[in-house]
């Protein structure tokens, strides 16, 4: 049975304590997820619902919520792709070509660890060798990239202490050869290989987890990683290393795919979202269209954030009733009045008066407009949300957009992995072990977690009670 994890942004103030939820599901047709999306927002009495974060599958389908008297903007952004997802994907082609030296490379790690006794006679090669090292090898899930490049980049660490295993122990390199074959021990060339590609894919690992990050606001941040990876796989499809250009060229055929076009892409809000942070707005947008793009492509790309971004703010304005920028503009005229029947200087009192009109001008200008048109900041430290929570009064309404496309997660990566243990409890050498012993230690180690925490708990309030 699988399971759908979903990201959801609610705009309910009663859904902030609703907690994630997990659904069985037989499939993953777009049809069952939708049912099972549906069953959540009821269980938890969620109506409000903007967008619904999940994975790239075309078969994936929200339609079913579309209908919904709560619904935002009528569900036209409801489905965001994860975008982990769909590195993934891109990574793993350009990685599709070297599977040969990554399958070498595998299999002196699973050697390795296929045994206690080999860990540890593996170990005393390492001492002989003397590597200054601490860590330690990992086997890989081959479904997940980033941790075949975790496994990678610990195995290269250990490349001497391999090749001298192979020379000396005769049970290693007896293994090799009556594979006749089929299992071949990695050669200087495929070391070569592999870590001239590991410092490419570290760029993708790091991009990944800021992705995936739980900690900070991801929404606003997507797009400066998205145009920073096409300037790397440009360039690297230029370059004089075969291996990478091959490498990149692979690539750029998954990234135009799925990141070419807006229109394919739910993207519109993640661009909002740029724009919605007072260091960038629409200038850098446009900045980023007019080095990425021709004049007709960044002009037509440009209208469309303005629209969506207008449509928005339209939106948000009619479910407001009475904000604070709609009374001041009368309240100042009658004030400036007032004031003008009591003035001495006929002139003084005009200026004064003109001053008056001038400043509700811009008072009654739409937040929208004020905020677009206000400086970007240039703060070198800078809290995205606490921004906007001092900036309340002066843009009410864009505020309340921020609030949501800021709460919008570019990824579905941190939930699903909740889920995921099986691939990193079982593979083919741990495949023998009896249902009691996997649910034991799964059991303990979940035990182990929550009662460290509880450990960190009670010295945190210890250290806190002596503070105070």
């Amino acid at each position: 049975m699988a399971r759908i994890m979903t990201q959801l942004d609610i705009l309910s103030k009663d859904a902030m304590g609703a907690g994630a939820s997990s659904v069985n599901v037989v499939d993953h047709k777009g049809e069952i997820i939708a049912k099972a999306i549906e069953s959540c927002l009821v269980d938890w009495g969620i109506q409000n619902l903007l967008t619904v974060t999940f994975d790239n599958a075309t078969g994936n389908d929200a339609r079913r919520i579309s209908d919904w008297k709560g619904v935002i903007m009528e569900n036209n952004f409801l489905h965001v792709k994860c975008n982990a997802h769909i590195l993934n994907l891109i990574v793993k082609e350009g990685l599709s070509e070297q599977n040969k030296s990554i399958s070498r490379v595998r299999n002196v790690v699973k050697y390795v660890l296929s045994s206690c006794a080999r860990t540890t006679y593996f170990k005393a090669y390492v001492d002989k060798v003397k590597l200054d090292t601490r860590g330690l090898l990992s086997l890989d899930v081959e479904m997940r990239w980033n941790s075949i490049y975790l496994m990678l980049n610990t195995a290269v660490k250990f490349e001497k202490a391999f090749s001298r295993m192979y020379i000396d122990d005769h049970k290693y390199f007896k293994y090799f050869l009556d594979s006749c074959g089929k299992i071949e021990h990695p050669s200087s060339e495929d070391w070569r290989d592999v870590n001239v590609f590991l410092k490419f894919l570290e760029i993708f690992y790091q991009t990944t987890l800021k992705f995936s990050s739980t900690l900070h606001v991801t929404s606003n941040t997507f797009f400066h990683e998205l145009f920073n990876l096409q300037s790397i796989i440009v360039n690297y499809s230029k370059c004089d290393d075969f291996l990478l250009t091959g490498m990149a060229k692979k690539m750029k055929g998954k990234f135009d795919k799925y990141w070419g076009d807006f229109d394919v892409m739910n993207m519109l809000l993640l661009l909002v979202a740029v724009v919605l942070d007072p260091r960038f707005k629409m200038k850098y947008v446009k900045f980023i269209f007019k080095n990425y793009y021709n004049f007709v492509e960044r002009c037509s790309k440009s209208i469309k954030v303005t629209d969506t971004l207008t449509s928005l703010y339209n939106h948000y304005k009619k479910s407001i009733v009475g904000t604070s920028c709609e009374t001041i503009g009368d309240q100042t005229d009658a004030v400036s009045e007032v004031s003008a029947m009591y003035t001495s200087d006929v002139w003084q009192s005009q200026w004064d008066k003109f001053l008056e009109k001038e400043n509700n001008n811009i008072d009654n200008k739409p937040d929208l407009d004020k905020y677009l048109e206000d400086d970007v900041e240039k703060i070198k430290y800078f809290n995205i949300l606490t921004w906007w929570k001092a900036s309340f009064e002066r843009y009410p309404v864009v505020s309340r957009i921020a609030r949501d496309m800021l709460a919008i997660p570019t990824s579905i990566v941190a939930s699903e992995s909740v889920f995921s243990t099986s691939d990193r409890i079982f593979y083919c050498y741990r495949s023998s072990l009896s249902p009691k012993t996997a649910e034991a230690l799964v059991c303990s180690q979940q035990w182990l977690r929550q009662h460290l925490h509880n450990v960190r708990l009670k010295i945190f309030y210890k250290k806190f009670k002596i503070l105070k």
